[in-house]
């Protein structure tokens, strides 16, 4: 099977690369649409007609080969019904309407779905077992509605996926920043924890929901302001929670700052 996927992903990118950019863009993403799901189509009847041979191959297969394709559809759909809005709108300020909803459609999407994406953004296995297999069919209208080999967090994960950069896409059309940049010519913050004490510092601010945006955002938004490279976020935060001696000595130490001020001002 790692064969098909792999042929797959080739050959898919390469009719995808061969579609002429200067076409309608409605038309075009309409092509990219059909290239996707013909091998989508193709990589479900193969599993229908072969088995998964075991339990590793089944999370592979849903957590990561189908998304692969999946997210690809779901993003370039997402962009043929953009196109198709910004042709059909009766105005710019209906259009931009329309924008506006699609933002916090996929904001209240994140948000409900914070705790799958945060899993598959950390690498995290330990749930595999529970998320990445077929989902049972939980009624009988189920078994006309659904297809056998159907996992709901690899739908909801591709989506997760898609929306990632659907809505750079959005905030760029909004006329929006897709992530917070320094003023040309302006001051960057001056840094100087550790990179770890940064990965933790960010992902409590995610997991806080102080700002609606990705972990990914908030990582390359403080890159962009500190100039610290952060590229190896992943590893670093799975080695913050590996730790023994404390998993949030970053936290621990905001708290105690918080009492010396208070102690400090409110003696």
């Amino acid at each position: 099977m790692v064969e098909l996927v792999k042929r797959l992903q080739i050959e898919v990118q390469s009719k995808l690369d061969k579609i002429d950019p200067q076409e309608g863009p409605v038309k075009g993403y309409s092509q990219k649409i059909k290239i996707v799901k013909d091998a989508v189509i193709e990589l479900k009847h193969y599993v229908t007609t072969h088995p998964f041979p075991d339990r590793e191959t089944e999370i592979q297969y849903f957590k990561h080969w189908l998304p692969h394709f999946l997210k690809q559809h779901i993003y370039f759909d997402a962009l043929f019904q953009l196109e198709w809005t910004r042709t059909n709108s009766s105005g710019i300020d209906v259009f931009y309407a329309c924008l506006e909803d699609e933002r916090e459609r996929i904001a209240d999407f994140f948000n409900k779905h914070r705790e799958l994406y945060f899993y598959y953004v950390h690498q995290e296995t330990h749930e595999d077992e529970l998320l990445f297999i077929r989902t049972p069919f939980r009624d009988a209208a189920e078994i006309v509605l659904r297809e056998e080999n159907y996992c709901q967090a690899s739908f909801i994960l591709s989506e997760l996926l898609a929306y990632e950069n659907y809505k750079k896409i959005l905030d760029a059309e909004s006329g929006l920043p897709i992530e917070p940049k320094a003023a040309a010519g302006g001051r960057k913050l001056k840094y100087i924890g550790t990179k770890a004490e940064a990965v933790e510092l960010i992902t409590l601010i995610y997991e806080t929901k102080l700002f609606d945006n990705t972990l990914e955002q908030l990582r390359e938004s403080f890159e962009d302001n500190t100039d610290v490279d952060l590229k190896d976020f992943t590893r670093i935060d799975n080695n913050n929670r590996a730790r023994k001696k404390s998993t949030n000595p970053l936290l621990e130490k905001f708290i105690e700052a918080s009492k010396s001020r208070n102690n400090r001002l409110n003696p």
